[in-house]
């Protein structure tokens, strides 16, 4: 690469770097609310596991079915605080159900907190602290915590139907039922992608393998890639997406409109936008080989549709599983904790309305269209046509994780990016990666709606 490329390369980065830092640097708020979210998660989490437990006949939850401390449940709900240390005791963790109930030190008002505290420090209750302790805890709306915390809290805990209610109690046992279908069809469904995803990895490394062998190199495009131009090309749009999608929140702000409604409709926009920018510049900025005119669904990867890409993707969602949870264990023990997405949009989706979630979902499927257009279809090809595949799909993988603002995702983000990118290349569809994109999104909305 010459001299001159080279500086006009470092300064698109230059160009870009103030976006990514942007995003990739969160406010305190912004940090505490993530942090406050996977508490939430993990607590509810927990509480259906307990749920599934008691649905399948077992009599004594296991000692480490929770793992969550006093710092890992600061700004979470007190009572969602409180359902976690019935769990603790239920257990037989009385170390973790005290270092949970170490967050209502000072609050001697709470009759459960304190009741509680006494049967972790192995003391007896009286008949009138677990009366106290009892009444508290019927006011609580998850029926698990009322469940688990009647069991020990009442002398003669058998008839817990009395005390949740019978009607309560069948449809807490009934949404356990409800529960193990749906983890039985989540279980089924990773599973094939899983199957899915070694076939064509075996399938195409096998092709590979023989083109490698036989000499062939394929047929050549009808165009050749101008990577400098798209690098640029890709910088431009990232910038209009932001200012379009700035100056749309803030006007509908202005007006009086939700953030999270402002913050959605915002990124319609940008995204349609940036996408009907790029359908017209693309043909512009490539060297047709030939007489033949270009058009951007050639140049992307989008011209056609085969059944086939269904299951490519679906076996790309399995790979990427795989890839994303290899990363994540790499950055956990790299971390010392688990990996916790600060991406501000999963934020808004969890703390979202039923009415704003639809929406969401929406986005979900918009969403990876635009990103996969713009890195697979875009930046991969275009830096793919100067250096080498593998040095193409990582440094657009990387530049993919930086976008989405989540430092603790990062690696897991550029794992994803780098399956992506190999299905882009293996399939020579946009297609399949852009299936795998949107399960992978629609997973984590099924995720959400499962919990909360």
């Amino acid at each position: 690469m010459s001299g001159k490329r080279v500086l006009l390369v470092v300064i698109a980065l230059a160009l870009w770097l103030p976006l990514a830092l942007a995003v990739l640097v969160p406010a305190q708020g912004d940090s505490e609310a993530a942090d406050n979210l996977h508490a939430r998660l993990e607590a509810e989490a927990l509480l259906r596991v307990a749920r599934l437990l008691t649905v399948a006949g077992v009599d004594r939850l296991p000692r480490d079915l929770s793992q969550m401390n006093a710092s890992d449940l600061r700004g979470v709900a007190p009572n969602t605080a409180l359902a976690i240390s019935i769990l603790e005791l239920s257990a037989g963790d009385k170390a973790g159900a005290q270092s949970v109930l170490s967050l209502f030190e000072g609050q001697q008002s709470n009759p459960l907190a304190r009741a509680l505290e006494r049967l972790a420090e192995g003391k007896d209750l009286s008949a009138q602290e677990r009366a106290k302790a009892l009444a508290y805890l019927s006011s609580f709306s998850n029926l698990s915590a009322q469940y688990y915390g009647y069991l020990l809290l009442a002398d003669f805990p058998d008839d817990p139907a009395s005390f949740m209610g019978e009607g309560k109690y069948k449809g807490w046992l009934a949404e356990g039922e409800r529960d193990k279908l749906w983890l039985a069809a989540a279980a089924l469904g990773i599973v094939g992608a899983l199957l899915l995803g070694a076939y064509y990895l075996w399938r195409s490394g096998r092709d590979c393998w023989r083109r490698l062998q036989s000499g062939e190199e394929g047929e050549p495009l009808p165009w050749r890639w101008r990577p400098v131009l798209s690098l640029y090309l890709f910088v431009g749009l990232s910038w209009l997406a932001m200012v379009v999608a700035l100056v749309t929140v803030t006007w509908m702000r202005t007006k009086g409109a939700p953030a999270s409604l402002s913050l959605v409709l915002s990124q319609f926009l940008a995204y349609a936008l940036c996408l009907l920018v790029l359908a017209w510049l693309l043909p512009k900025l490539v060297s047709p080989a030939g007489e033949r005119k270009l058009t951007s669904d050639q140049v992307l990867g989008l011209e056609g549709f085969k059944l086939s890409y269904i299951g490519q993707g679906l076996g790309g969602y399995g790979v990427a599983l795989v890839a994303a949870m290899g990363a994540g264990l790499i950055t956990s023990s790299c971390l010392g904790e688990p990996v916790r997405s600060s991406n501000p949009l999963l934020l808004l989706l969890a703390g979202s309305d039923r009415w704003e979630f639809s929406l969401f979902v929406a986005l979900v499927l918009l969403g990876p269209i635009y990103e996969e257009v713009l890195f697979r279809g875009l930046l991969f090809q275009g830096l793919g046509a100067h250096i080498s595949p593998i040095g193409a799909a990582v440094v657009s993988s990387l530049i993919f994780a930086l976008g989405h603002g989540d430092s603790h995702g990062l690696l897991v983000l550029t794992a994803l990016g780098c399956v992506f990118c190999w299905l882009r290349r293996a399939s020579g569809s946009l297609w399949p990666p852009i299936i795998s994109h949107v399960l992978w999104n629609g997973g984590i909305v099924l995720y959400l709606l499962f919990i909360f």
